[in-house]
Order: structure tokens, then sequence, then C-alpha cells
């Protein structure tokens, strides 16, 4: 599960984003392992990073579950 955040939602390129909604939508992907979540404040556009401990088919259907949603 997401932790260490100050706040139940991230503002990254002007769109809403909610840890636990995120956190759901990784763990649906079989074959995640561990991961994180990058906040870059210093970022314009305050950008996220995702690293994930997987194989390539896993990454990629993450990826399209993430274009998706």
């Amino acid at each position: 599960m997401i932790g260490g955040r100050k706040r139940d939602m991230v503002i990254s390129g002007g769109v809403n984003i909610y840890p636990g909604a995120l956190d759901d939508l990784v763990r649906s992907v079989p074959g995640i392992g561990e991961y994180r979540v990058i906040h870059d404040t210093q970022h314009s556009m305050a950008e996220l990073s995702l690293e994930v401990e997987s194989g390539v088919a896993q990454a990629m259907e993450l990826e399209r579950k993430l274009r998706e949603a």
C-alpha cells in the first residue's frame, strides 16, 4: 500500500490522482512485485513517476491500465 504521503490526493499535470485508486490499479496486475511512487514537486507539472518490480508483460499491462484510467 502507498504510504508516507501527507495528503489523500496528488495533483499531477492538472489531474487529481488518489493514492488509494492508484494502489488498487497497480495491485490489479498479476505479477507486479514491489513498487513506489515518486512525486516530483520541483517539476512545473508536479509529475509522478512509478517504479515497479515486474516483467515486461506486466509492465505493458500496467501501462495500458494507467492510460485507460
